[in-house]
């Protein structure tokens, strides 16, 4: 009997002991919190007052401090007065956003008075006070102009994109008429004996088209004779053969090049006071004007450079004129030029050379953009506990830049990850920051040295667990973990009882035998 209520005391004890493990274990939740972020960051304009004639152009600095927290992602519609104001172009220079989501962009007539954009830096982010763009404006009416943001995001490096913003600056300025210039008193010019002056070239510093020129000149008391001629030597004298005292002489189809005029006058002190005037004439235009590509057509990079060949046999090209597609007409001077960037497919480029008399040379040439490839993806954790990393694996081109974009599902927000590529192609990812429980999507592009960017990989997912445990290669859930464990439990106590069952049966047999 007392070896019965030990054994049964043993069960009643195991069975306790489960029931205070599972007890204990289901109470206790697997929890990671998250730090608040504080709001502190600030967009304003710069200079955020002024004064500016009309038809006058004039800069405003999109500007943002991030109040000491690191941040990855700007975005907004800035609005502007457009009866008062008129975008007419923008500058990235010195802006602290690498990749841009929406370029600055505006419509082109400003007939709504919007500017859009958006743009993200990759991991760390960017903290402290930094240049977002730059907006060129113009004058376009007298009044009061403004500018101002709107819903402007500033979103925290911290794994959740959270909007930092704490306030929004906006910019008056003043239009005003420009100012009438003073009068400059104009002294008269001393008046020669004589003076000569040419009605199809009347200036000597100029190169003209035509090739016929008229030379006139006044009569003067006391003159008896002139004698003139036209060559190509500065310093000609004319001889003493009088021509007459008519007071104009015109030449027909002169050849290209500098010519002067020289003109002698007869007194009765005899001949003096010779004159003479340049004329310079370029009628004819540039020949053998080439576009050459600096480097071999198609090509994958999308701001090629070219030169351009032109040869000019008098005034000399003074410059060029370039025109890409649709866009605006550049005027250059030297003949070396890069194209913008431009998107993948066919681009056509029109150059026009012109020299110092206007003549011009034209040539076009058609060229296409080859598309970049865009990474592969060869590996993923497509499922995360929240204190593993998250790793991704792939190949592309040697030595380039991939940005890897992530977006939680039910979110507009993301998160922006970049890395380089190594000598082979091969590039990893390691992100160890904490990410929210929840389903994600992320995609990935890579960019070039040179500038080009690929196309978007197509949309891969993964999941953040925020309890579970990896055992042997496989991810058990919270849940999953805490049944398994319970049943385990359980099947132990019922072992342990069924071994006391047959314990107390086999004792029983055992004494039966020894009474008989």
């Amino acid at each position: 009997m007392e070896k019965q209520r030990e054994n049964r005391g043993i069960v009643w004890l195991c069975i306790l002991f489960c029931f205070c493990f599972c007890f204990c274990f289901l109470l206790v939740p697997l929890t990671a919190g998250a730090q608040a972020t504080a709001k502190t960051a600030k967009v304003y304009f710069l200079p955020a007052s002024g004064t500016f004639e009309v038809e006058r152009t004039f800069q405003v600095r999109v500007a943002v401090d991030t109040g000491g927290q690191a941040i990855n992602v700007v975005e907004d519609i800035i609005s502007f007065s457009n009866d008062t104001l008129e975008v007419i172009g923008f500058s990235k220079a010195g802006t602290i956003l690498t990749i841009w989501v929406i370029s600055p962009s505006f419509d082109f007539d400003n007939s709504t008075g919007w500017i859009r954009f958006s743009g993200g830096v990759p991991t760390p982010g960017f903290t402290g006070v930094g240049r977002l763009f730059i907006i060129n404006f113009r004058a376009k009416a007298a009044g009061s102009a403004w500018v101002n943001f709107n819903n402007a995001k500033v979103l925290a490096n911290d794994g959740f994109g959270t909007n930092i913003i704490s306030s929004m600056g906006r910019a008056d300025y003043t239009i005003k008429k420009p100012a009438l210039p003073s009068p400059v008193p104009v002294r008269p010019p001393a008046v020669p004996l004589i003076e000569v002056e040419s009605l199809t070239h009347p200036d000597p510093d100029v190169w003209y088209t035509k090739r016929d020129v008229i030379f006139t000149w006044k009569w003067q008391r006391g003159i008896e004779d002139y004698s003139y001629i036209l060559d190509q030597e500065a310093e000609t004298i004319p001889d003493d053969t009088g021509e007459g005292l008519d007071t104009s002489i015109s030449y027909t189809d002169v050849d290209d090049g500098i010519w002067y005029f020289h003109l002698k006058v007869k007194t009765n002190k005899g001949w003096n006071e010779e004159v003479h005037y340049r004329v310079q004439i370029d009628a004819s235009p540039p020949h053998d004007l080439k576009i050459v590509f600096d480097e071999t057509l198609p090509t994958r990079n999308p701001s090629p450079s070219f030169h351009l060949e032109v040869k000019d046999d008098t005034s000399g090209i003074v410059h060029y004129e370039i025109k890409v597609d649709r866009r605006d007409i550049i005027k250059i001077e030297e003949a070396q030029y890069k194209i913008p960037t431009l998107r993948p497919g066919g681009h056509q480029v029109l150059v026009k050379a012109y020299d110092k008399a206007g003549n011009f040379a034209e040539e076009t040439l058609s060229f296409q953009i080859l598309p970049m490839m865009p990474p592969k993806i060869t590996y993923w954790t497509k499922q995360v506990i929240f204190d593993e990393p998250l790793l991704i694996k792939g190949t592309t081109i040697p030595e380039a830049k991939i940005d890897i974009i992530i977006t939680r599902q039910g979110e507009e927000k993301f998160l922006i990850l970049t890395t380089d590529s190594d000598v082979q192609g091969n590039w990893t990812l390691k992100h160890e920051k904490l990410l929210r429980r929840g389903k994600y999507k992320f995609y990935a592009i890579v960019e070039t040295k040179a500038g080009a960017v690929s196309a978007p990989t197509g949309e891969k997912t993964f999941q953040v667990l925020a309890n579970a445990v990896r055992i042997f290669g496989l991810v058990l859930a919270d849940s999953v973990l805490k049944l398994l464990i319970v049943f385990f439990l359980a099947v132990i106590a019922i072992l342990a009882v069924i071994v006391l069952v047959l314990r107390r049966k086999f004792s029983k047999c055992q004494r039966k035998f020894v009474i008989k």
